[in-house]
């Protein structure tokens, strides 16, 4: 009973969570069996109607799997436990409309022209590609303006790392207008609404600030430091892909970005990827410690309640910190991982979504880079916070 092997963590073989596992499993293999299949099928009728996005698609896929829904919530209801059936009928309901909402930014996107960029072939096999912003004197003045500004700005922030957008809102300012220059000069737009097959825009542009002083990324289990897999993660909106540039040298020691190759390609049940970022977002006043679930994988204090459902629901999008050294998934990860240690000007095109990938966590140094955000041109564009915490 297995889906794809980056959605197979293994909790059940896990030190960090065997220890929590009941003597007495509320949910047999058979109830384990059941639940696979359900989501199964569900994410069947998902990728159906995503290939297939019109007008109704959204509805018609919530109608296509109410069965399998009322299925799984009936199973629940059988254990007579109230803890277990809130949060998995949660996962699950949370996930439909996750789902329900992939489909429609389906329908609502623009699509893009028949033309084929040379550059695609390898975007899409390795889920990223790199650029490099040409040396000047306004390119360095922009660094050096910028890191003085973070440097100022954090100095008295251990623990948080920022992420500040460029004004584009009223009037874009300096920077904003230079990368959006870049991008658009080499048509990287253009790149990655040919990767997604819909026409994709600027969404925002922001600086991203890393030092050593910060502290969220270690010791997120007890007795645990830093290993290889650390905050490794899929981005949770499947409508947006981003770049990052780096203002500042990044050698091992200050958080290169690093991805890895071709995990885009993997063929994951999208179903389930939802149910996972549910149990990361919906319950973190149950699991997460002190009621933070921010790029922790399952850090958790309710560990034992936490393995009370079903095996197969236990997962996360951000998963790097959850794993053990050795086992299958780490060792996939680490063999196919794609480090980043390049000069400043150094830029790359990637896939978060699909891709897993991690960066910003600086042993010793620190690191500064803009993130640029594409994302799905629809109708009825909302406006945008031109300003946001990470």
């Amino acid at each position: 009973m297995k889906f794809n092997l980056i959605q197979n963590l293994d909790y059940e073989r896990n030190s960090h969570f065997t220890k929590y596992i009941p003597e007495n499993r509320l949910f047999s293999e058979k109830d384990e069996i059941e639940i696979f299949e359900l989501i199964k099928k569900i994410d069947v009728n998902l990728n159906f109607f995503l290939n297939k996005a019109n007008s109704r698609s959204a509805e018609d896929f919530r109608l296509s799997i109410v069965d399998e829904v009322n299925q799984f919530k009936n199973l629940l209801l059988l254990k007579n436990d109230s803890d277990i059936y809130l949060i998995a009928s949660q996962l699950v309901d949370f996930a439909v409309d996750r789902s329900a909402a992939h489909i429609k930014l389906k329908v609502n996107s623009v699509k893009v022209d028949d033309l084929t960029d040379e550059r695609l072939p390898k975007l899409k096999k390795d889920g990223f590609y790199e650029f490099n912003i040409p040396k000047s004197d306004e390119f360095d003045s922009i660094c050096n303006e910028l890191m003085f500004s973070h440097k100022k700005m954090y100095e008295n922030e251990v623990d948080w790392r920022g992420a500040n957008a460029f004004e584009c809102v009223t009037k874009k300012d300096k920077y904003f207008l230079f990368f959006e220059k870049y991008i658009l000069d080499n048509k990287i737009d253009e790149l990655i609404s040919q990767y997604h097959g819909a026409k994709c825009r600027i969404k925002y542009i922001a600086s991203d600030y890393c030092h050593s002083r910060q502290q969220w990324f270690k010791n997120n289990h007890e007795g645990q430091g830093l290993i290889k897999t650390n905050y490794v993660h899929f981005d949770a909106d499947p409508n947006i892909s981003k770049m990052l540039i780096y203002l500042s040298d990044v050698t091992e020691n200050d958080g290169p970005f690093q991805i890895v190759r071709g995990s885009n390609l993997q063929q994951i049940s999208l179903f389930l990827k939802y149910i996972h970022f549910g149990l990361e977002v919906l319950n973190s006043e149950k699991f997460a410690k002190g009621g933070d679930f921010y790029g922790r994988g399952l850090h958790v204090e309710r560990k034992d309640l936490l393995m009370k459902l079903p095996i197969i629901l236990i997962g996360a999008t951000h998963f790097g910190d959850d794993l053990i050294e050795g086992s299958m998934l780490y060792n996939y990860i680490v063999d196919n991982m794609v480090s980043f240690n390049r000069n400043k000007g150094a830029c790359v095109l990637f896939d978060g979504f699909a891709g897993l990938h991690t960066g910003g966590n600086p042993k010793n140094g620190e690191r500064l880079a803009v993130q640029v955000a594409f994302e799905y041109e629809v109708n009825n564009v909302k406006k945008r916070k031109s300003w946001f915490r990470k």
